[in-house]
């Protein structure tokens, strides 16, 4: 048997790098789309009539979008001349006229607001046939509140992070009614805020105090007194996404004929879970308030 030997088979293998380039296109940036154009208006008219003789009439007026000013003016007004079976007479009405304004400058605004209501009751809750020896006028059980309010103050505007930011405002009302019954409300309202980042992750923490005080004078067929109350609330505000935190501490000082100061615990929570869908919040809070002659009208 014979047999052949084959030669042995070297193979050279050379590593080269073809010199290709690559020059993309010019990418169009995406967009987010934005709102829809809304035809704005000067003017919007509702007016209407219902069961039991009840007339509704509103009209606003405003001027269109503008980084200069707004202003704009509203009216309105329902009443029902319907009767409630056997029952005294029950007839109402309610009417608001208001006008506001404001001019924008650069870093602040300066707005003020004028309004007045009028509002017009009976006290029907009887029925006339049980007090057959009882002859009571309509007009001895009708009530009128009328109300003149104002509101004006200024207010910053600076978005940066780091702002320094205000507000002071003025307001207030004058109530009366029929019975030689009335009340005056001023208050005083300033507010001041800075911009932080403490923690240095780009994330926004504001340091704030909010200051109001609210003197109130009322007068009656008896006897006239006053009184008030003075807030301030210190608070801490931090995103800490997805988690937001709001601290603070609400100190009341009652100025009264007995004058007493007290505190509140004001604590806000919210997480954001699911990249935003759902939204979870908690709160503690207190305050004190003052029963008043408009509340109870």
């Amino acid at each position: 048997v014979e047999t052949e030997e084959f030669p042995a088979l070297e193979y050279d293998l050379r590593s080269e790098r073809a010199g290709t380039t690559v020059s993309p296109e010019n990418p169009q940036p995406a967009r987010a789309p934005g709102d829809p154009q809304k035809d704005l208006y000067r003017s919007h008219l509702r007016a209407g009539f219902g069961n039991y003789l009840t007339p509704y009439f509103e009209l606003w007026v405003n001027s269109l979008q503008s980084d200069e000013f707004d202003a704009g003016a509203h009216i309105g007004h329902i009443s029902s001349f319907g009767q409630i079976k056997d029952h005294a007479k029950s007839t109402f009405s309610n009417t608001l006229l208001e006008a506001h304004a404001t001019k924008f400058f650069r870093g602040a605004s300066l707005g003020a607001k004028a309004s007045y209501k009028r509002n017009m009751v009976h006290r029907y809750g009887f029925m006339p046939d049980d007090f057959p020896g009882l002859d009571i006028p309509d007009d001895d059980i009708r009530q009128v509140y009328q109300t003149i309010g104002f509101d004006a103050g200024v207010e910053s505007n600076n978005a940066a992070d780091d702002a320094f930011n205000y507000h002071v405002r003025l307001d207030g009302y004058y109530l009366a009614d029929r019975f030689e019954s009335n009340e005056t409300r001023i208050s005083v309202i300033p507010g001041f805020s800075k911009g932080l980042d403490l923690f240095g992750n780009r994330r926004m923490q504001v340091l704030g105090l909010d200051v109001r005080y609210d003197h109130y004078i009322n007068n009656d067929s008896l006897d006239s007194y006053g009184g008030g109350i003075l807030s301030m609330q210190p608070y801490f505000d931090m995103d800490l996404h997805p988690y937001r935190i709001y601290a603070g501490l609400k100190a009341d000082y009652r100025i009264d004929t007995a004058s007493r100061l007290h505190l509140y615990p004001v604590v806000k929570a919210e997480a954001s879970l699911l990249d935003d869908m759902i939204v979870v919040y908690a709160g503690l809070e207190g305050g004190l308030s003052r029963t008043t002659f408009e509340g109870l009208s």
